[in-house]
């Protein structure tokens, strides 16, 4: 069999146990527990390619690590095979021997301590799944009343242990492994299933060049991680350079951005473990080349991937003379925790100024442009000390006296903080080409703070600025949605919260194009879901039908004069 032929084999086989396993749930059977290299590539089961094994029964040899009770599929032959592997214990010989008697048909393996029987189906049947189906009816039940009236006792002291006649001998356990194992193991193998085919969709991108972006995630799959439950979000368009969750307080969009996180750094350090049941898996391209990573404990992807993540609380950077805490040079340590500090683009500033003059004018423009309020920055050295000076200006572009950082307005403070952290984890601390920073970017909350004029502008400059950054942004807020460039159509998805459902996700911006709606079209729209937006009281005579204030004022005026002429006895 080729290797398309196998995996396509294993995957008829998965589906059919399952599907036995759903039909009667004391069916369990044994997948791929290790190698994830030949899980990722769709061998979901034991053996090599020459044969596949699996196993409705609990018991391992604890010398080769296989089941001791197995069915083998040979691929030469395509015949099926019930191996008794004895390779561990001598009283175990014993007993499979007796159960061969009881069975019949058996035979020596390769090695004298492995019986084997040839699988017959109905009528001899040479058909793999009906043989298969046949032996589950018939000899597995055999195997399991023998086991239950015949527990394998051992000499060998290991526990669960009984006592028989004043001795110690360990009772193998007849049942099969546990529900809870199986399901764990089954959910695993499903989740790999899953995305074969989407990562088979990304090289056929990436081979026909049809991919521009270095960086983009193109599927999420998320389940026990806080509070959801299972969830699956796919054909995330890879052009896309904006992505916005929106959703109600507490309804999950920041878990959905930490799963994100976790799904293409791994589980970094002290930041926030991932729980040992959780299971996140991420398709992306990175470096215009296919990227899956299955997040779980204590394990990161083999790619790096260049990625700054950002929680609301943004107003703390690392003391000038400090040096970095552990906790600061994870790149998602602040999405996970109001006390992150991030790296100090004073720093890099001070020592352009000194070193470089023109990277030190490179960092202010990027500043200047991203931040319009601020006209300059410039470094002065104040009491033996170098210090960053802000140059803040009003809207006939008169500057203020100069400021520092912790003199700006809340907003300006938190954008500062954001981009010079991003500058520099994304450039490798100035190493990198600031006009050429690429890698994907985490925003929690991106309107907290700001005005919302800046909210609407605050988009389209990182666009401009970052045109090769991938932004996925949460907002309680439409105003970033109409902000951004006119080439540039977001990719929206409303988080919702259920207690049938737990957590789930719909993307709405294929119903509509935001780019034709108003900003009482969009609140009221399925993204913000707002049922009116007049004024508690108003009366719908009242309203003045327009979206722009310069309109009301001149209506209202307009009333006003037809008000004093209706007095005046010259209009009715």
């Amino acid at each position: 069999m080729t290797e398309k032929e196998i995996k396509s084999f294993q995957d008829k086989l998965f589906l059919f146990l399952l599907d036995k396993h759903n039909q009667d749930t004391n069916i369990r059977f044994r997948v791929r527990q290790r190698n994830i290299d030949r899980l990722s590539k769709g061998y979901w089961f034991g053996g090599n390619e020459s044969y596949l094994e699996t196993s409705f029964w609990d018991g391992s040899d604890y010398l080769h690590k296989t089941p001791q009770i197995r069915l083998v599929f040979d691929y030469y032959t395509f015949e099926w095979f019930l191996e008794l592997v004895a390779r561990d214990s001598t009283d175990r010989a014993s007993y499979f021997r007796k159960l061969a008697e009881h069975i019949g048909g058996f035979e020596l393996g390769k090695y004298p301590d492995i019986l084997q029987k040839k699988l017959q189906g109905i009528g001899n049947t040479n058909n793999w799944l009906e043989t298969l189906e046949h032996f589950i009816d018939t000899t597995k039940q055999e195997i399991d009343n023998y086991k239950k009236e015949y527990p394998f006792v051992t000499k060998n002291k290991k526990k669960p242990i009984i006592d028989i006649e004043d001795e110690e001998l360990e009772l193998e356990d007849s049942s099969a492994f546990s529900l809870e194992s199986f399901q764990k193991n089954i959910a695993y193998i499903e989740l790999w299933r899953s995305n074969l085919g989407e990562d088979n969709r990304l090289n056929v991108l990436v081979q026909a060049k049809e991919i521009k972006r270095d960086f983009a995630i193109s599927r999420l799959s998320i389940s026990n991680f806080q509070g959801i439950d299972n969830l699956l979000v796919e054909n995330i368009p890879l052009d896309a350079q904006w992505i916005f969750l929106t959703g109600n307080n507490g309804f999950g969009k920041t878990s959905v951005l930490r799963a994100i996180a976790k799904g293409l750094v791994g589980d970094e350090d002290f930041v926030s473990p991932l729980d040992n049941n959780a299971k996140i898996f991420v398709n992306a391209i990175a470096y215009k080349k296919t990227f899956k990573h299955f997040a779980r404990m204590k394990v990161k992807p083999i790619v790096n991937i260049p990625l700054a993540a950002y929680g609301v609380s943004r107003f703390q950077s690392l003391p000038l003379g400090q040096e970095e805490f552990e906790r600061s040079k994870q790149s998602t340590y602040s999405l996970f925790h109001d006390n992150g500090q991030l790296m100090n683009i004073e720093k890099m500033l001070i020592n352009a100024e000194r070193d470089d003059k023109h990277l030190f004018k490179k960092l202010k423009d990027i500043i200047t442009s991203i931040i319009p309020a601020i006209a300059d920055i410039q470094s002065k050295k104040e009491n033996k000390e170098r210090k960053i000076r802000y140059y803040e200006k009003d809207d006939a572009n008169k500057a203020f006296k100069p400021v520092l950082i912790n003199e700006l307005a809340a907003g300006y403070k938190s954008i500062l903080n954001m981009v010079g952290d991003m500058i520099m984890r994304l450039s490798n601390d100035g190493q990198s080409k600031l006009d050429s920073l690429a890698g994907i970017v985490l925003i929690d909350e991106i309107d907290a703070h700001l005005h919302p004029q800046y909210q609407y502008e605050l988009p389209n400059l990182l666009s401009k600025v970052f045109p090769k950054i991938q932004f996925i942004a949460t907002t309680h807020s439409p105003i970033p949605l109409l902000g951004l460039p006119e080439d540039n159509r977001p990719v929206i998805f409303k988080v919702n919260r259920t207690v049938e459902e737990g957590i789930t996700i719909d993307r709405l911006d294929d119903d509509f194009d935001i780019r034709q709606l108003n900003p009482e079209a969009l609140l009221t729209s399925p993204i913000f879901g707002f049922q009116t937006l007049f004024a508690r009281g108003a009366k719908a005579k009242d309203i003045i039908p327009t979206s722009e204030f310069q309109d009301v004022v001149d209506i209202q005026n307009i009333k006003k004069r037809l008000e004093k002429l209706r007095e005046q006895g010259l209009v009715k």
